[in-house]
């Protein structure tokens, strides 16, 4: 739960280019369910190891069309009334950049 509360961390970072995949949500708040109504730990459970392949490839999904998404948003800050300076966009890039690696990183540690 701690890994995927992490990857769900670093794609808010990733905002207004990217957010948390719902099936990461779902397995992120798998543990918050089972404290709720432990009776039901185990259909939990086995929702949790269902939905945890899900959530990680939703976030590799992310992954793989995050640098072109990334461009796009540079752009289109580029262009904006108020524009930032060539080195500060390239240091929210990098940021987010990271943030999205860290993300791919922590779901694929999950449940391992």
């Amino acid at each position: 739960m701690t890994r995927l509360r992490s990857a769900y961390d670093a794609l808010q970072q990733t905002s207004p280019v990217s957010a948390a995949p719902d099936p990461l949500i779902d397995a992120m708040q798998s543990g918050d369910r089972i404290s709720y109504h432990p009776e039901r730990a185990p259909e939990e459970i086995a929702h949790f190891h269902d939905v945890l392949p899900k959530a990680q490839a939703a976030v590799a999904a992310i992954d793989a069309s995050f640098a072109q998404h990334l461009e796009d948003w540079a752009k289109r800050q580029m262009r904006s009334n108020q524009p930032p300076s060539n080195t500060e966009i390239e240091t929210r890039k990098q940021t987010r950049l990271d943030a999205v690696a860290r993300a791919h990183y922590q779901a694929d540690q999950a449940g391992k």
